[in-house]
């Protein structure tokens, strides 16, 4: 409550207080790796919804797309939670099962999705029609430097006219 309290006075909504929990796992997700669904998750008004879903993990598997709002994690009500609580009710061991309520429009779906080892992608890159190099960087992890440096790098025998670099979706994390 209080330290919320002092946070929230800040009027940054960026600056956040971590449990020593949630703090591990922020940075286990700069680091790159840990036990979940593959979905980032973003704050929504009256909760948490999904950001973005990478391809080839339990979430994308089960059909979770962005936009979709989480409405339960494992039986509890989450539509008030914000987005660090959630994802560690989201998180857990590699092999386990964790039950979720989404809400998608005016529809609801429960996944039952069994959680892997996560490995973040911290960027891609592509060719895009009219000579165009696109370069995605999903978080500023340890590592963003040199893999936004290789994703560059692998557009540059292309000769691109122009580059769009898609901070879409990037919860933020390392920045210096």
């Amino acid at each position: 409550g209080g330290i919320n309290g002092i946070t929230g006075a800040l009027n940054d909504p960026y600056t956040q207080y971590y449990t020593p929990s949630q703090y591990q796992a922020f940075q286990a997700d700069l680091n790159g790796q840990y036990a979940g669904i593959g979905a980032e998750l973003g704050a929504t008004p009256t909760g948490s919804e999904v950001v973005s879903v990478f391809p080839g993990t339990p979430a994308a598997k089960a059909g979770v797309k962005p936009g979709d709002v989480f409405l339960k994690v494992n039986g509890k009500d989450v539509t008030q939670t914000n987005p660090n609580n959630v994802a560690a009710m989201v998180r857990g061991p590699a092999g386990s099962v964790v039950t979720i309520v989404f809400g998608r429009g005016s529809t609801t779906f429960t996944a039952k999705i069994t959680r892997e080892m996560i490995t973040i992608p911290t960027a891609t890159s592509k060719m895009l029609p009219g000579n165009i190099g696109y370069i995605s960087l999903f978080q500023f992890s340890s590592n963003a430097g040199s893999a936004f440096m290789n994703a560059l790098n692998k557009l540059t025998p292309n000769h691109p006219k122009g580059y769009i670099i898609d901070l879409r979706g990037n919860p933020g994390g390392y920045v210096n």
